[in-house]
Protein backbone atom coordinates (compact mmCIF):
# COMPACT_ATOMS: atom_id res chain seq x y z
CA UNK A 1 0.00 0.00 0.00
CA UNK A 2 2.59 2.62 0.96
CA UNK A 3 4.45 1.72 -2.34
CA UNK A 4 1.43 2.83 -4.43
CA UNK A 5 1.00 5.86 -2.19
CA UNK A 6 4.25 7.15 -2.72
CA UNK A 7 3.55 6.45 -6.74
CA UNK A 8 0.83 8.50 -6.55
CA UNK A 9 2.61 11.36 -4.60
CA UNK A 10 5.54 11.55 -7.26
CA UNK A 11 6.42 13.03 -10.27
CA UNK A 12 5.95 9.76 -12.25
CA UNK A 13 2.15 9.86 -11.31
CA UNK A 14 1.60 13.72 -12.91
CA UNK A 15 3.33 12.77 -16.02
CA UNK A 16 1.49 9.66 -16.43
CA UNK A 17 -1.59 11.15 -15.45
CA UNK A 18 -2.54 12.31 -18.82
CA UNK A 19 -2.21 8.77 -20.13
CA UNK A 20 -4.11 7.21 -17.29
CA UNK A 21 -7.27 10.24 -18.09
CA UNK A 22 -7.29 8.80 -21.17
CA UNK A 23 -7.43 5.10 -20.45
CA UNK A 24 -10.36 5.57 -18.23
CA UNK A 25 -12.17 7.80 -20.69
CA UNK A 26 -11.67 6.10 -24.18
CA UNK A 27 -12.22 2.54 -23.58
CA UNK A 28 -9.01 1.80 -22.08
CA UNK A 29 -9.66 -1.40 -21.25
CA UNK A 30 -10.28 -3.14 -24.72
CA UNK A 31 -6.75 -0.70 -25.24
CA UNK A 32 -5.33 -2.47 -23.08
CA UNK A 33 -6.54 -6.02 -23.65
CA UNK A 34 -5.84 -5.73 -27.84
CA UNK A 35 -2.51 -4.59 -26.67
CA UNK A 36 -1.61 -7.57 -24.78
CA UNK A 37 -3.29 -9.74 -27.36
CA UNK A 38 -1.62 -8.29 -30.07
CA UNK A 39 1.93 -8.42 -28.04
CA UNK A 40 1.48 -12.05 -27.44
CA UNK A 41 0.63 -12.92 -31.24
CA UNK A 42 3.59 -10.89 -32.59
CA UNK A 43 6.02 -11.73 -30.16
CA UNK A 44 5.46 -15.72 -32.39
CA UNK A 45 6.88 -13.98 -35.33
CA UNK A 46 9.41 -15.60 -35.74
CA UNK A 47 12.56 -13.87 -37.64
CA UNK A 48 10.59 -10.62 -37.92
CA UNK A 49 12.85 -7.32 -36.30
CA UNK A 50 11.35 -5.78 -33.55
CA UNK A 51 9.94 -2.92 -35.86
CA UNK A 52 8.94 -5.30 -37.52
CA UNK A 53 6.82 -7.10 -34.68
CA UNK A 54 5.76 -3.88 -33.26
CA UNK A 55 4.50 -2.70 -36.52
CA UNK A 56 2.26 -5.79 -36.74
CA UNK A 57 0.95 -5.33 -32.98
CA UNK A 58 0.38 -1.49 -33.91
CA UNK A 59 -2.11 -2.80 -37.00
CA UNK A 60 -3.65 -5.38 -34.41
CA UNK A 61 -4.45 -3.08 -31.64
CA UNK A 62 -5.87 -0.26 -34.70
CA UNK A 63 -8.28 -3.03 -36.10
CA UNK A 64 -9.46 -4.00 -33.17
CA UNK A 65 -10.43 -0.91 -31.93
CA UNK A 66 -12.14 -0.01 -34.54
CA UNK A 67 -14.03 -3.26 -34.89
CA UNK A 68 -15.60 -1.83 -31.86
CA UNK A 69 -15.89 1.73 -33.05
CA UNK A 70 -13.18 3.26 -31.08
CA UNK A 71 -11.00 5.84 -32.05
CA UNK A 72 -7.32 5.96 -30.62
CA UNK A 73 -4.32 8.26 -31.12
CA UNK A 74 -1.17 6.52 -32.89
CA UNK A 75 0.58 7.76 -29.44
CA UNK A 76 -1.66 6.29 -27.13
CA UNK A 77 -1.49 2.60 -29.36
CA UNK A 78 2.26 2.65 -29.37
CA UNK A 79 1.99 3.53 -25.04
CA UNK A 80 -0.33 1.01 -24.41
CA UNK A 81 1.94 -1.82 -26.59
CA UNK A 82 5.15 -0.67 -24.50
CA UNK A 83 3.24 -1.17 -21.28
CA UNK A 84 1.92 -4.81 -22.64
CA UNK A 85 5.84 -5.84 -23.59
CA UNK A 86 6.77 -4.52 -20.06
CA UNK A 87 3.85 -6.09 -18.10
CA UNK A 88 4.66 -9.77 -20.30
CA UNK A 89 8.18 -9.49 -19.45
CA UNK A 90 7.28 -8.89 -16.11
CA UNK A 91 5.68 -12.45 -15.74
Amino acid sequence: MTQKLKFILSEAWAFLLPFIKILLAQGGRLLMEAALEAVQAASTMNGASGSEKRAAAFEIVKAKLASAGVQMAASVINSAIEAAVLKIREN
